[in-house]
Order: structure tokens, then C-alpha cells, then sequence
């Protein structure tokens, strides 16, 4: 739900860990870690299957990573934030598009909207049962995408009527 490059993930820890929010719970060899550690031989390869013996680290939130947690949540859900979609950048400079791009444009976006709406229902639905907070979680994101669906169509439908300047 937040857009965390897979290489930022333990810098991002790390700078957790040194404010004392988060502690490392566990480090351990990675051959104690289950069936995954295990990488696989290629059968017929005559290889034995290796075992990686990077550390695997499991972290605690600490009660004060619990505080901020805590707080940032509350002022999450009780304020706006101004949303920088790349929708709102592309409108500010539509007017560089001719009439046709802009209207074949709308009409992908409509699409790859459609196409998500279906990937989220189809995700929730694999995911059954859920609690509640992440079933609102999903409600909450295909609202979005269906009223952005709808604002698209609607305007789309108007400029095919307008004259483009």
C-alpha cells in the first residue's frame, strides 16, 4: 500500500531502528527459515540444492513506534492531503494534445481503469475472509477508481461535442 522500492525497504528499517520505533526481533541464518531458504536444484543437474545463509531479520514495533504509529494514523484519517495524481498533471497540459490524442488517451484510461477494478474485486473476493478494516481498505480504493471511471466517461463524452482550441 505504499510505494517502497524493494532496495529502500532496509535503509528505511535501519532509519526505524535508530529511533528507537522498531527493533530487531530476530537474525537468523536463513537455512533455519523453512522451505524457502532452500534454492532448488535443476533436476538431472546432478546438484545438491544450497542453502543461503544470509541473515533474515524479523522486526518488533516498539511502543514507541506504536505512539507515532498511532498518531500519524489519526491525523491520516482526520485530515486532506492534496492528491497529485498524474490525471491532475496531464489536465494542466492537455491543451499541447490535439483533440484526437487527448480523446484516445481518455479512452486507454478508461480501460486500464476498468482493467484495474477488476483486478482489485477479483483480489478482495481471493482474499475472503477479511476484517473489516482492510475490507474497507478495498471498498475505499474501487469507489475511487469507479468515480474516476465515471468522471473519464463524462468528459470524454462532453469533449467530443466541444471544439478544441
Amino acid at each position: 500500500w505504499t510505494p517502497i522500492g524493494f532496495s529502500s525497504i532496509y535503509y528505511l528499517l535501519g532509519k526505524l531502528e535508530n529511533r528507537a520505533l522498531i527493533k530487531v526481533q530476530k537474525s537468523r541464518g536463513r537455512e533455519d527459515a523453512g522451505p524457502r531458504a532452500t534454492r532448488k536444484a535443476s533436476p538431472g543437474s546432478g546438484k545438491r540444492p544450497v542453502k543461503n545463509s544470509k541473515d533474515r531479520k524479523v522486526f518488533q514495533v516498539l511502543p514507541k513506534g506504536l505512539q507515532v504509529l498511532k498518531k500519524q494514523t489519526l491525523h491520516s484519517l482526520r485530515s486532506l492531503s492534496p492528491n497529485h495524481s498524474s490525471l491532475t498533471k496531464a489536465l494542466k497540459h492537455w491543451s499541447y494534445l490535439s483533440k484526437e490524442e487527448a480523446l484516445d488517451a481518455l479512452q486507454d484510461r478508461l480501460l486500464a481503469l476498468r482493467d484495474e477494478r477488476e483486478r482489485l474485486e477479483r483480489l478482495q473476493l481471493d482474499q475472503q475472509p477479511l476484517p473489516d478494516y482492510e475490507n474497507a481498505m478495498f471498498d475505499f480504493a474501487l469507489r475511487q477508481l469507479k468515480s474516476e471511471y465515471e468522471w473519464v466517461k463524462s468528459t470524454a463524452e462532453y469533449m467530443k461535442t466541444r471544439p478544441w482550441s
